[in-house]
């Protein structure tokens, strides 16, 4: 069934909450849409068929394949592959099982890093608040504004300084002092950062081979890595390069990205701009053509990352930067759960490669459900099976139906039968007794039947 006759499907009455969802699917594309060009050259008919022939069998959790977005990765990375990872697949469907939202806050909180992971470089913090308290590098408290202004001047006048705010993507909530800056500047900052987390560091001086992609802004690596099934994998790593005189390198400010193999560390022999065109000449000079560049120290950043993703467990993709000091040595500058995967499928190609027909299986097919009700039932609806929840009725003799919606119950959740329930005999298949023994401990009847 197509999206729309899915949505057409539902009355406003029927499932309002599934269709917000299928919505709020068909609107995340507009992300994957700002990487296509006018001249994109169109998919393959081919092409069209493979999609259809992979992606068919998660229908019933995504109706309605995003083919625009295959032809727009198709177009940036060069190559053609069905386990592209359309943006909303990673959105709507992986995130809710990527992201502990109990710790999504706290374990990205750039306040914290140096605690969560000292045994890799950071750059120096002079400054940091945390839930309104100012504290100095050694987590000390400085229990004034005035006391925390004066403190950042001081600092400043021996080199330049950058604040950092946590929550905020994009190059956000980012501000520059040096020795000109004034106290009521600085006092005027903290009112703007307001409650926010924040750290104030050093400018870290990058080592050279990082500063030819462009000397004014601090060009980091975007290392990406999966937890799954508890292995981490590091998928894939690009280089983001800032625009001549810009002192950020994010690509929404208008960077650029310049891929790198994760197997050996080489980058790209091109990169893409903010306006996702290839360039094999950098602003800075440097040919990506001629000269073959591989990122220094680059098996020490991978196993920084993968110690690191261990430590995070609750956090499943994480896309790590990572800058080079003037030694090479990997500094970590922040970790990101909201990790825009377009940057390393527009460069890389697909970012869970081998693993994606894994991801979908487990996501799509073994977890994704959608919840539904009948005169006795509430019901959660799978790809190929039907999980009773509640028990709506009121008789005291239960018969459980082998099928409903043509697919086959295979469950009774632990807690379908309220504590007031009036249940007294149930008579079930074989299957469902056999899965829903803690649905059924307070029963004094239950009757399996064969199959």
């Amino acid at each position: 069934m197509s999206y729309e006759k899915k949505l057409n499907a539902l009355s406003d009455s029927d499932n309002r909450e599934l269709r917000f969802f299928y919505d709020s699917v068909a609107k995340s594309r507009r992300i994957d849409s700002s990487f296509a060009l006018a001249t994109d050259e169109e998919l393959t008919e081919s092409e069209i068929r493979e999609i259809n022939e992979y992606w068919g069998k998660y229908s019933f959790a995504y109706p309605e394949i995003d083919y625009k977005s295959f032809q727009t990765f198709k177009n940036r990375c060069g190559k053609f592959d069905v386990r592209h990872c359309p943006g909303a697949i990673r959105t709507h469907y992986f995130n809710k099982w990527f992201v502990s939202p109990e710790y999504k806050f706290s374990l990205q909180n750039k306040a914290l890093l140096p605690l969560l992971f000292p045994y890799v470089e950071h750059p120096r913090t002079v400054l940091r608040q945390m839930a309104g308290l100012f504290q100095d590098t050694e987590y000390k408290p400085i229990h004034s504004c005035d006391e925390a202004a004066d403190l950042m001047l001081r600092e400043a006048a021996k080199g330049k300084l950058i604040v950092k705010t946590s929550g905020l993507g994009g190059g956000r909530g980012i501000f520059f002092f040096d020795a000109q800056t004034t106290k009521e500047e600085v006092l005027k900052t903290f009112r703007m950062i307001g409650s926010h987390a924040f750290v104030v560091q050093e400018v870290m001086e990058q080592s050279e081979f990082m500063k030819q992609f462009n000397a004014t802004s601090l060009n980091t690596l975007r290392v990406t890595s999966l937890l799954f099934k508890n292995k981490v994998t590091v998928l894939a790593a690009l280089v983001r390069v800032g625009n001549p005189g810009s002192r950020v390198d994010n690509f929404s400010q208008g960077g650029m990205l310049l891929g790198v193999d994760v197997a050996t560390g080489k980058c790209n022999s091109w990169a893409m701009t903010h306006d996702n065109e290839r360039i094999t000449v950098l602003p800075s000079g440097v040919d990506l053509e001629k000269e073959e560049l591989v990122i220094p120290n680059f098996e020490k950043v991978v196993k920084a990352v993968e110690r690191m993703h261990y430590q995070i467990p609750y956090i499943k993709l994480v896309g790590w930067d990572i800058a080079l000091n003037r030694e090479n040595q990997p500094t970590l500058i922040e970790n990101n759960f909201a990790n825009m995967i377009q940057m390393h499928e527009a460069v890389t190609g697909p970012l869970f490669g081998h693993l994606m027909d894994d991801l979908l299986d487990t996501y799509l097919l073994e977890k994704f459900f959608v919840s539904f009700e009948t005169e006795d039932w509430v019901c959660d609806e799978y790809h190929n099976s039907i999980i009773l929840t509640k028990y709506k009725g009121t008789d005291s003799k239960v018969v459980i139906p082998h099928a409903i919606k043509g697919k086959t119950v295979t469950k009774v959740s632990a807690k379908a039968f309220p504590a007031d329930s009036k249940v007294e005999c149930v008579i079930a298949p074989e299957r469902v007794v056999l899965n829903s023994r803690p649905a059924f401990s307070e029963i004094k009847s239950v009757t399996s039947l064969k199959e």
